[in-house]
Formats: C-alpha cells, structure tokens, sequence
C-alpha cells in the first residue's frame, strides 16, 4: 500500500471519529439544556401553585375585615324612592315571568279549585 493511499484513509477515518465525537457532544449539550428546562418547568409549576394557594388563602373568610363604624359614610338621597316604583317594577318583572313560563308550558296555568266536602263517610 503506497503511503499517500494509507494518509488519505487515515485522515478520512480522522474526520469520521472527529464528526462522530462532535455529535456525542452536541448531544449531551442538548441533555443538559433538557435538565435546565425540565428545573425550570418544575420551579414555575411549584410558583403557580404556591400563588394559586396564596390567593385561595386571600379570597377566604378568614382574611376579611371588618370595617369600624367611624369608618362608614352616610349618604342622604335628595328625594326618597317612592314604593309606586318599586310596586310598578316589581309587577312588571311578575309579569315578564309570566310570559316567559307560559312559553315553555304546552297547558293552561293551573287554577286552584275547591272540592266539595264529602259528609258520607
């Protein structure tokens, strides 16, 4: 075998284990990065759940305080409501209610009746 055929092999098999040796490496580069995400997937996960449990703790009744009298402001209305309104609207949304659940019924709105007394027994 000449010597220059024996360099040229040599060189190429240098350049294969180079390449090969170059991708391990990358890798166990990308391994490593995977680890890093994986820590901080697992550090925001823990973050969530801490703050998720810090504002179930705030929105309890045990965190609720209760205001002083001296605290609470009076405010006076510059004419009262009258109870016509409040009659009118109340009839109103009777009516409404009415309406709708008669759509939805397929009979009459039942009417009480009374039933005669039975005196036989």
């Amino acid at each position: 075998m000449p010597l220059s055929r024996s360099l040229k092999i040599l060189a190429l098999l240098t350049v294969i284990s180079l390449g090969y040796i170059q991708m391990h490496m990358d890798i166990i580069e990308m391994a490593y990065q995977g680890k890093k995400h994986e820590a901080t997937i697992r550090r925001l996960k823990e973050d969530r759940q801490m703050l998720s449990f810090a504002i179930q703790n705030l929105k309890s009744a045990h965190y609720i305080e209760f205001v002083s009298p001296k605290d609470v402001v009076q405010i006076s209305l510059p004419v009262a409501p009258k109870n016509e309104i409040f009659e009118k609207l109340a009839a109103s949304r009777e009516s409404t209610g009415q309406k709708l659940l008669s759509l939805l019924s397929l009979t009459r709105p039942a009417e009480a009746r009374t039933r005669p007394v039975d005196n036989r027994r």
